[in-house]
């Protein structure tokens, strides 16, 4: 009598029984599946690379354009008040502007720099490949973050600093001029 026979026994034969076979379809199928599984992770690194280059040229056209705005609003009311200003607050706004704009454009230059390491981040082979290179992502985004907040917020200090010294002068000379309050006499 056979093993398959016996009431109870199992089977130890290393054939596979009818519940576990798979079709030519199922095989086909199943190898289409990993075929596209793995065009899909070849494809990774590609697209991990589009995404962070565009999240870094999108996060800095917007401060940029921002700023620039800025910029271009205070020059344009400068240009206009600067002719009735006195030479020492024309002189601290031009200076505390130039600092300013100093610090913008070395932000601007290092940003590109810090795109230009991300868009050519390279070695991405495989799983292991993009994982390393979002691990050194990180690190850059981390950097990247920190500097462009020191920049932002030195630059915002200078920009508004010299917007003070211009309304502080503008003020001060409408007080004088059109409340005819008379200057004090210099030595």
């Amino acid at each position: 009598m056979s093993d398959d026979q016996l009431p109870n026994s199992t089977n130890t034969s290393t054939e596979p029984t009818d519940e576990r076979r798979l079709s030519k379809e199922d095989i086909a199928k199943h190898l289409a599946d990993f075929k596209k599984l793995a065009e899909d992770m070849a494809a990774l690194p590609d697209k991990v690379d589009r995404l962070m280059r565009s999240f870094f040229e999108s996060a800095g056209s917007y401060v940029s354009k921002v700023m620039t705005i800025g910029y271009a609003g205070f020059f344009g009311i400068w240009a206009m008040t600067r002719t009735i200003m006195k030479p020492g607050p024309v002189l601290l706004t031009a200076s505390l502007m130039l600092i300013s704009i100093s610090i913008f454009v070395a932000n601007e230059i290092y940003n590109v720099s810090m795109l230009n390491k991300v868009a050519h981040g390279g070695g991405m082979e495989g799983i292991k490949g993009v994982t390393e290179h979002i691990g050194k992502l990180s690190a850059t985004v981390r950097k990247y973050q920190g500097m462009q907040q020191w920049a932002l917020r030195v630059t915002l200090a200078f920009a508004c600093a010299a917007v003070l010294v211009m309304v502080y002068a503008l003020v001060v000379d409408l007080w004088h001029v059109y409340l005819g309050i008379p200057e004090k006499a210099k030595p």
